[in-house]
């Protein structure tokens, strides 16, 4: 089963949700941050690897970012 390629608009709203910033998102997935929001602002066409990518990116950095800190 192949996993659903979400839209522009998903990760946009996944991003807003988790509230990852795109510097921190753009440096994951090794691309500058102009050009990430060239594709989630919908002026460059998303290709469905990226998208899959940045979709993993934004719960990985979520997952990571939510788990407690040790006091």
């Amino acid at each position: 089963m192949t996993p659903t390629v979400p839209t522009a608009a998903d990760l946009r709203a996944e991003l807003a949700r988790r509230q990852v910033p795109i510097y921190l998102l753009s440096t994951a997935v090794r691309m500058h941050p102009s050009r990430l929001g060239g594709y989630l602002n919908g002026s460059k066409e998303l290709p469905n690897d990226l998208a899959l990518q940045l979709m993993a990116a934004i719960r990985e950095f979520y997952h990571h970012s939510s788990a407690p800190s040790p006091s």
